[in-house]
């Protein structure tokens, strides 16, 4: 049995990380209150960085319900979203998404990012992944 834990190695801790990612993303997916930026990054584990503001998510206790639910969709697909950096970025929005909501539109978008990643694969086979 694999550990669900969410452990220092599945996140992005450094500035230079989400700057990395940020930069020059190599897929994007968005979805009404959020947008993913995501990158390849050489390692057999995905990593997650979030970026919530207090100006689009105001109050304290509904950007810890964002992360605590998106870290738990996270878990979940982790080996299909492994070899990527992901920085979620809150939109105006987000805090109004109910918990079923979000979690419905997290999961879209991380498969949208694997199916994404596997059709630019599929089409460029000698990029690394």
């Amino acid at each position: 049995m694999t550990s669900q834990a969410f452990t220092r190695d599945l996140r992005l801790l450094t500035p230079a990380d989400f700057k990395r990612v940020m930069d020059a993303p190599s897929l994007r997916a968005s979805q009404g209150g959020f947008v993913l930026l995501a990158r390849d990054n050489g390692l057999a584990v995905a990593r997650i960085g979030f970026v919530l503001p207090k100006r689009r998510v105001p109050r304290a206790v509904a950007r810890n319900r964002v992360k605590r639910i998106i870290r738990e969709s996270f878990r979940r697909q982790q080996p299909l979203l492994a070899g990527l950096d992901i920085v979620v970025m809150a939109r105006d929005g987000l805090a109004a998404l109910d918990k079923a909501a979000l979690r419905s539109a997290v999961d879209r978008q991380f498969q949208y990012l694997a199916g994404k990643r596997q059709r630019a694969a599929t089409v460029n086979p000698e990029t690394p992944q």
